[in-house]
């Protein structure tokens, strides 16, 4: 019984020196996991003046350097072709990149060739336990991959974000990837789900059946915003940052 109490205690010992990691993913590529993850966590920073950090876990399909005016970044590639030991929180906070919003970026390369160290599982894993102590707040770009490794880092997040869009086709495999989330132990109840309509299109789905047909909660809706996005990328900045007052922004 008092090795058991210890373990526990030491188990909360850690988890207290851990920040809040939220991980924003999809079910498949393109419909905008990078610009809510940007978004979020510059707001996460200007609302709570909190170290925030911003990780791309995504090495050969890299696009939040170029979105935030950072061409061409190296730093995930090589701490993955790390050994695992070699992952210190000292070479993981040399590796980040600020950015004019106050948010430290970890970047991936848009090399595609390098989608092959999506299979670095124990690198990734050393990854995420020097992030999730370096910082307050955290936020995980994990694309649309759910790969071996993040099998086992989800579980250990705090919030998960599924971005979807509102077709039929996404929204059936949106229901699979909750349905993957929850195998892994994750409460339903705390999956965040954001409906992303990047464009005006008439064969969308309505708010309410795309929820109907997902069989989850939609906590938000996100409405076009082409003028928006492209001011915000012309500044290298997240919208939410372009222009705050505007209404996809709030």
């Amino acid at each position: 019984l008092l090795e058991h109490v210890r373990d526990r205690a030491a188990a909360d010992a850690v988890a207290s020196r851990r920040g809040h990691v939220i991980a924003v993913l999809a079910a498949r590529g393109g419909i905008g996991v990078s610009t809510v993850a940007a978004n979020l966590a510059a707001s996460l920073h200007a609302r709570s003046h909190k170290e925030t950090i911003l990780a791309e876990f995504t090495p050969g399909r890299g696009s939040l350097g170029l979105d935030m005016g950072t061409p061409n970044p190296a730093a995930l590639s090589k701490l993955l072709t790390s050994r695992p030991e070699q992952i210190t929180p000292e070479r993981v906070s040399s590796a980040l990149v600020s950015h004019s919003t106050g948010v430290k970026l970890l970047l991936a390369s848009e090399n595609l060739r390098e989608v092959a160290l999506l299979g670095q599982t124990q690198q990734f894993e050393a990854l995420f336990e020097c992030l999730a102590e370096m910082a307050r707040l955290i936020v995980l770009d994990l694309g649309s991959a759910l790969s071996p490794w993040a099998e086992k880092i989800l579980p250990l997040c705090r919030d998960w974000i599924v971005v979807t869009e509102a077709s039929h086709n996404t929204i059936t495999h949106a229901r699979h990837l909750l349905d993957e989330l929850t195998d892994l132990g994750i409460d339903p109840k705390a999956i965040t789900v954001v409906l992303n309509h990047r464009t005006q299109v008439d064969s969308q789905l309505p708010w309410n059946m795309a929820q109907q047909e997902l069989g989850h909660p939609i906590a938000t809706t996100l409405s076009p915003a082409p003028e928006l996005m492209a001011a915000a990328s012309g500044r290298r900045l997240p919208a939410v940052a372009a222009d705050p007052d505007n209404v996809t922004s709030q």
